[in-house]
């Protein structure tokens, strides 16, 4: 054998031997360097003798007992049978740090009574219990569209749940307000959209009205669309989305809007008879969504919900864009938006521009709209005006719904 081998070998036995009889105190004061990784399991413990590294076991099989503060612990018994809840020491990660000679590291122990160990385990129960069956007007087990329930989870959410037990959507609660929405950033900005979902609504039972603002700024082009109406058996409610796509793409699949493309909304949604429903507060989104539960006198007419929103665009130039391609919009009814000096909610399809901001008042005017439900708004100006035919303005036509840069499927 080599000497320095013989060598090596001997200085390893004397450090040992002197880790044993000096003894190994943890002190709780530690070092831990791990360049910024919390994953790191190499730390570095300071002892009465100087230091030495410690490494990290995988966690104990099961799920760790934890003590009210939330510490990781075991009940000990020591050779008097004396029994203690020892504090295990954890890493960031929460696994137990053992010593050189793979004992788990403790920061304290303190005598208990075998009354108390139970108690460690009923604490879990006090957490499992629901904290409602409902919520907002909710309960759970309501039946919805296709056989589907409402569960409200312990966090207050109402999910949809399947027949076969998994969750369809998923709605966050605002206390405050009284109302449901959709989280910021859910699993359907990874799709865009397309007016094949608009297609597709009615046979999940959705009845809504729609509007498609098409315009082009910037490097661009963009979509702004509008929903209210019957979501399902369940909900009334109004949406608010903002897209995007390449320019020159004939494809009519647009993008979410990105983190930085989004822009301030605030949305307030009025039901005839019944006053306001609620109010999204003015944030940034992308899309803006509130429900209530609830259902309309007719899921074919829509028109009892009155939508007030405010949009602030990144410029006042894109504000003035977006106000032109609003007013383009009309349907079957002749409805389209048109500019006005102060916005009331008795005065639909208007809008005001200030800068880079336009509040307006939707109600009427619909897309997606194939006969008219409406005669008053179209065939009383024909009745009445007919002897001065020469004057009357036809109806807009219905190929102007759309830009000509944007096909329609």
């Amino acid at each position: 054998m080599k000497k320095n081998t013989i060598i090596y070998i001997v200085v390893g036995a004397l450090v040992l031997a002197a880790l044993a009889v000096g003894g190994v105190i943890v002190v709780k004061n530690r070092n831990h360097d791990t360049n910024n990784d919390p994953t790191e399991t190499n730390w570095n413990y300071d002892y009465e003798n100087g230091q030495t590294n410690y490494t990290v076991n995988e966690p104990v099989a099961g799920e760790p007992v934890t003590n009210e503060n939330g510490e990781v612990i075991e009940l000990v018994t020591d050779e008097e049978g004396n029994t203690y809840e020892a504090v295990l020491e954890t890493n960031v990660a929460g696994e137990i740090v053992t010593n050189a000679d793979g004992e788990k590291v403790t920061v304290n122990k303190k005598p208990v009574s075998t009354t108390k160990k139970p108690s460690t385990t009923k604490k879990p129960s006090t957490t499992k219990k629901p904290s409602t069956s409902s919520v907002g007007g909710l309960n759970s087990g309501d039946k919805v569209s296709n056989n589907n329930t409402v569960e409200i989870d312990k966090n207050g959410n109402a999910n949809i749940v399947k027949p076969d037990g998994t969750i369809a959507l998923s709605y966050s609660y605002d206390a405050e307000g009284n109302y449901f929405y959709t989280d910021d950033d859910p699993w359907q900005r990874n799709f865009g959209f397309n007016r094949l979902y608009d297609m597709g609504a009615v046979f999940t039972v959705m009845y809504l009205d729609t509007v498609h603002v098409y315009y082009s700024y910037g490097d661009y082009d963009w979509m702004i669309q509008l929903w209210k109406g019957q979501y399902g058996f369940l909900f009334i409610g109004s949406e608010i989305g903002l897209y995007y796509k390449e320019p020159g793409k004939s494809t009519a699949h647009y993008n979410c809007a990105e983190e930085d493309m989004e822009i301030m909304m605030q949305m307030t949604l009025y039901r005839e008879g019944r006053g306001e429903l609620f109010t999204r507060p003015y944030k940034s989104h992308w899309w803006t969504t509130a429900f209530v539960p609830g259902k309309l006198k007719k899921f074919a007419d829509r028109s009892e919900l009155t939508m007030i929103a405010k949009l602030t665009f990144k410029t006042a130039d894109e504000a003035k864009v977006f106000c032109k391609a609003l007013e383009s919009r009309t349907d079957v009814d002749g409805n389209r938006f048109k500019a006005v000096s102060s916005i009331s909610k008795n005065n639909p399809e208007t809008y005001v521009r200030k800068g880079a901001t336009v509040d307006f008042v939707w109600r009427y005017l619909d897309d997606d709209r194939k006969t008219p439900t409406k005669p008053t708004t179209t065939s009383a100006p024909t009745t009445s005006k007919a002897p001065d035919e020469t004057t009357q303005k036809p109806t807009a036509p219905t190929t102007t719904q759309a830009p000509t840069t944007v096909p329609i499927m």
